[in-house]
């Protein structure tokens, strides 16, 4: 019995062109044999709003509160875990700039402490895949879904982090 489903995928990127891939598949055989065959592959164009993937809805200072990073900046190229409240964050130092993401691997909701940080893309520890510390965009698979990041401000010696309402 062959049967046809249509699957819309979405990249997205920060302040840059993403491209939004649609593909109609058709499947043979078997329902659970798992072969398909593409058969209508598009592609348009489309641009993220400012916000970009940071899935943070005091992204742009509106609704959120800056709360004190309870922790020293780590050194170049290291991560360190913190919390506040419930909420679980990974404080990257890449090449002197603190970067502040949810300490949750977007591929398997795995901590990212001890991932590598190579310019600004941070590597996942279990998996390999990449993300931007800057607006937390996949860079490299298994990573497909964006990061949650969060800004950072200097605050007198020490940097303050901007939480949701």
């Amino acid at each position: 019995m062959n049967s046809s489903t249509k699957i819309s995928t979405t990249c997205r990127g920060s302040r840059r062109a993403c491209a939004r891939t649609r593909s109609r598949i058709s499947i043979s055989g078997p329902r659970r044999s798992g072969s398909f065959t593409i058969i209508e592959r598009s592609t348009s164009t489309s641009r993220v709003g400012e916000r970009g993937p940071a899935r943070v809805a005091s992204a742009r200072g509106r609704d959120g509160r800056w709360v004190d990073i309870p922790i020293p900046i780590p050194d170049a190229g290291q991560t360190e875990t913190f919390a506040i409240g419930d909420l679980e964050l990974l404080l990257c130092n890449a090449d002197g700039t603190p970067f502040v993401v949810k300490d949750e691997c977007p591929h398997v909701q795995t901590s990212m402490k001890g991932g590598q940080i190579r310019g600004t893309i941070l590597e996942c520890p279990l998996h390999g895949g990449r993300m931007d510390l800057r607006d937390g965009s996949p860079v490299e698979m298994p990573i497909r879904r964006p990061g949650i990041c969060f800004r950072v401000r200097p605050d007198g010696e020490g940097w303050q982090v901007l939480l949701p309402g």
